[in-house]
């Protein structure tokens, strides 16, 4: 009988939990709020094949940024306009000593994901994954605030959008 021996963390690996696709929640960003706000937006769910893992403290938000024309608060501040669509860079983390992975691929030589592998929604729309390591899944997402007549999202018009 031969002995196959690999790597611990390559066998550990390959034990875990693929998670091929998230269904984020998070709070509804609103008119007038002002970016540091924005850039707090509290996770509420995150549903995969396995439940929710952001309930089990498996997967947290590291980073959420957005890109956007924006307004100004009485501060200086930048804000949130109403009407005006947003892009919202969103990163979550995957504890790495769990029993979860994701389905990654070799991409150039790295581990990566990508929207040929995973597959993401945040508030029920479709987002579009970036390159990003296994662990680290990066997504945008192109939100809408709603009221008011808005305007034009120069960059990336080609993103999913919906009215938050």
């Amino acid at each position: 009988m031969a002995l196959l021996l690999l790597p611990a963390t390559l066998w550990a690996d390959t034990a875990k939990k693929k998670i091929k696709s998230v269904e984020i929640t998070i709070d509804a960003p609103t008119p007038g709020m002002d970016l540091e706000n924005a850039e707090k937006l509290a996770l509420k769910a995150v549903n995969t094949a396995y439940g929710d893992l952001f309930k089990s403290g498996v997967i947290t938000m590291r980073d959420i940024s957005w890109d956007g024309e924006f307004g100004e608060n009485e501060e200086g501040y930048p804000t949130l306009k109403a009407g005006y669509p947003y892009i919202a860079t969103i990163e979550i983390v995957i504890d790495p000593d769990g029993d979860y992975q994701t389905e990654w691929v070799k991409i150039d030589g790295s581990d990566m994901l990508s929207t040929e592998n995973f597959k993401a929604t945040v508030n029920g729309i479709p987002a579009r994954v970036l390159r990003s390591a296994p662990y680290f899944p990066t997504m945008q997402v192109k939100f809408t605030i709603p009221g008011g007549k808005g305007g034009p999202l120069e960059k990336d018009d080609h993103l999913p959008t919906t009215t938050c």
